[in-house]
């Protein structure tokens, strides 16, 4: 026995036509084979629609997770500004900030070795979501090629994925010119700053070899000024030792200047004076040696008035 499957009477197994409405047997189990098919396809369209929904409240990428996914190249640059400014300036703190983009740099290009980049949150569910559309969408486009509008339905599907993939890849585009401008900026300001840096050194370097060519009396002069100044108790070996350094180099001009400016007046300035007066007399300076006299006036009047009764 067999029951009608549109209006439930029982048939014989004989029977093709149903006694009560008359319907055809075999073509009504056929008719339901096929509308339960049918409804099993629309289930599955419905389960992908359900899992692109996702898609459509996805955060777009903020400006953090486009610097992740730039630090590669903003690391290397970084990296090799650093180098550069090392070379330019010659200052060694320029190597030692190198290493602050160096160890950023080389965790993100083993990451980009093992083809693991740095995902958003948003992207992550677009990813996830268009991953699982392409492997289910195959089998059900292949269950339903024959079905215009299942297939028309996938097509839009597609198109949703698409255009949520295009809206992540979008947003990154901006927010990377804003990272780009930003970075550029940074890099003009470092550098002016680098370059201002570079002149500075370059001319310091430049007036150290020129002062390395002047005479030893002079940075043995410059060595005292910087040490003791004008304290009149000052080391006098120290004073001595630069006017003998002066006479020694025949810059007698420059030893009485260097006498009357930080000498004379101080503990042992008569050694100093009788310094200047021994040069001009070894020189023949009779003169020299009145028209230093005379201007002579040291720490003690007896000294002053030893040096002054020198002659030739």
């Amino acid at each position: 026995m067999k029951r009608c499957p549109v209006c439930n009477t029982s048939m014989e197994d004989s029977q093709q036509l149903c006694p009560s409405c008359g319907t055809d047997y075999l073509s009504a189990v056929i008719d339901d084979i096929s509308a339960g098919a049918a409804a099993d396809t629309e289930m599955l369209l419905d389960n992908l629609e359900d899992g692109l929904s996702a898609m459509d409240h996805a955060p777009l990428p903020t400006v953090r997770e486009t610097l992740r996914r730039m630090s590669p190249v903003l690391c290397g640059i970084a990296l090799a500004f650093c180098l550069l400014a090392g070379l330019a300036t010659r200052a060694n703190i320029f190597y030692l900030l190198a290493v602050v983009p160096l160890a950023a740099l080389i965790p993100s290009l083993v990451a980009l070795a093992r083809h693991r980049r740095p995902l958003g949150r948003g992207e992550v569910i677009v990813n996830a979501a268009a991953r699982v559309f392409a492997e289910d969408a195959a089998a059900v486009k292949t269950k339903c090629a024959d079905r215009g509008d299942a297939v028309a339905r996938l097509d839009a599907m597609q198109r949703r994925v698409d255009e949520a993939l295009a809206r992540q890849r979008s947003a990154h585009l901006r927010n990377g010119r804003v990272v780009w401008a930003v970075a550029c900026v940074v890099l003009l300001l470092a550098g002016a700053g680098v370059g201002a840096l570079a002149v500075r050194n370059g001319a310091a370097r430049k007036a150290k070899a020129e002062y390395a060519k002047l005479p030893e009396w002079v940075k043995l002069r410059d060595s005292y000024l910087a040490e003791y100044g004008s304290d009149e108790y000052a080391d006098k070996s120290a004073r001595t030792g630069v006017v003998r350094a002066m006479l020694g180099a025949d810059a007698a001009a420059e030893a009485e200047e260097f006498f009357f400016s930080h000498c004379q007046g101080s503990v042992g300035d008569m050694d100093c004076a009788m310094l200047i007066v021994e040069y001009h007399r070894t020189h023949g300076g009779s003169d020299a040696i009145g028209a230093f006299t005379s201007k002579v006036s040291l720490r003690y009047d007896s000294d002053t008035k030893k040096i002054r009764s020198i002659k030739q």
